[in-house]
């Protein structure tokens, strides 16, 4: 059975910053980018960050920016490597939009990710070139489309 946990006052912990390791940083700015990270979400209340235990080990995580109304948008989404492909992150979304009662959920990403969006439901619009040779997308789920 999977548990999805509020981690806002557990930045800290060491099992977080690890998972948050895994989303593909340079090993350069890894530490400093997670420590970042980290501390927006201890900082901004309307920020939640939340994770999904599986058998007593975190194995996913979602961060959200809460905007007016019932949307949200995704800031940071991570899946432990070892179970990824297995509906973690399908979990994460679903169970988050459910859980805040989300109309409307958006993300931006590239083009790594943007084919886990699609499968889920969520309407994929290019944003262009948003960085040198990496396309970005824009991804919006809303309850009914």
């Amino acid at each position: 059975m999977s548990t999805l946990l509020n981690l806002r006052n557990k930045c800290d912990d060491s099992e977080i910053h690890l998972l948050l390791s895994e989303m593909g940083y340079p090993l350069e700015i890894r530490d400093r980018k997670v420590t970042a990270i980290l501390e927006e979400y201890q900082i901004h209340p309307e920020q939640p960050l939340l994770g999904l235990k599986l058998h007593e080990k975190l194995s996913g995580l979602i961060g959200l920016r809460l905007l007016p109304g019932d949307e949200a948008e995704i800031r940071h989404i991570v899946v432990a490597q070892e179970n990824r492909h297995s509906g973690i992150g399908r979990q994460l979304v679903f169970r988050v939009r459910s859980l805040l009662k989300l109309s409307k959920l958006t993300a931006e990403t590239d083009s790594d990710a943007v084919g886990f969006y699609r499968k889920l439901g969520f309407q994929v619009t290019s944003l262009g070139e948003s960085y040198p040779t990496r396309e970005r997308f824009r991804c919006v789920y809303e309850t009914g489309s």
